[in-house]
């Protein structure tokens, strides 16, 4: 994002004052030692006339297949009832990534239109009622599990541990890897499966926080049959014999090298 002066607001409209642009950059591999043919994907592109109105799509194509996509749109937003002459801009932004499918800008722009129809629903509470249901949600969640020892510090470092799982992590959703959900460049941008993801659901297990710590579980299971190939081709077999396995590391699909098929 950059953010810019600009003319003073319009407490009518909102419109004024600071603006924001999104900035697309290039989305490559941060990999400490990339190979010496490494081909970085296309520069992303955006468009917003095609998308109507004041939505803007920016999509990346990807080497491997698909796309990677950001929508994004800005329109004015009033609290609602008892706050006339309150107009705000509220900028809802989406990231997609249907892999193997490339109908990432279609979904991340239909995301966006969706949470601004809800934010403006009044009835449903707007975006106070979304803002309601996600306080809700964190509310129930620190009660489930707590660790009160006389060390503070650690007992602080206990708890900031809860609130990264439940932020990388959710019920249904992908196993965590040594990316999650924050802005910070690494080198790791894989499953790395010989130490790291089974050190990071240690304390799950042992806070009874089954819903983050089943996705490790239930990801492995969603993935068996890939898992079952990998065995096969590693062996050299046409077909797996009934067991299944993968290397130190995988991609997001639990392929890793090694395993992979000719081609």
């Amino acid at each position: 994002w950059n953010a810019t002066d600009g003319e003073a607001p319009d407490p009518a409209t909102g419109k004024g004052g600071a603006v924001l642009q999104f900035v697309a950059l290039p989305g490559n591999s941060t990999r400490h030692s990339a190979p010496t043919n490494y081909k970085p994907n296309p520069l992303p592109a955006c468009a917003g006339s095609q998308w109507g109105g004041d939505m803007e799509v920016c999509t990346q194509a990807l080497l491997t297949g698909s796309n990677y996509a950001t929508a994004l749109a800005t329109r004015p937003w009033s609290a609602g009832a008892g706050s006339a002459g309150s107009a705000s801009l509220l900028t809802v932004l989406h990231i997609a990534n249907d892999f193997p499918a490339d109908s990432s800008p279609q979904n991340a722009a239909q995301t966006v239109k969706l949470l601004h129809a809800a934010a403006a629903e009044q009835q449903g509470g707007g975006l106070y009622g979304l803002y309601a249901s996600h306080s809700a949600w964190w509310a129930s969640f620190w009660p489930e599990s707590f660790l009160s020892i006389p060390d503070t510090v650690a007992e602080g470092m206990a708890a900031l541990q809860q609130y990264k799982y439940a932020c990388a992590a959710r019920a249904g959703g992908p196993a965590i890897d040594l990316m999650g959900p924050w802005w910070q460049q690494s080198g790791w941008e894989l499953y790395w499966w010989d130490m790291n993801v089974p050190v990071t659901y240690w304390a799950t297990y042992s806070a009874r926080r089954f819903d983050i710590a089943g996705t490790l579980s239930w990801w492995l299971e969603d993935h068996l049959v890939t898992m079952q190939t990998n065995l096969a081709v590693r062996a050299g077999q046409p077909t797996t014999t009934g067991g299944s396995g993968f290397g130190s590391t995988t991609r997001f699909e639990m392929i890793s090298k090694g395993y992979m098929p000719p081609g």
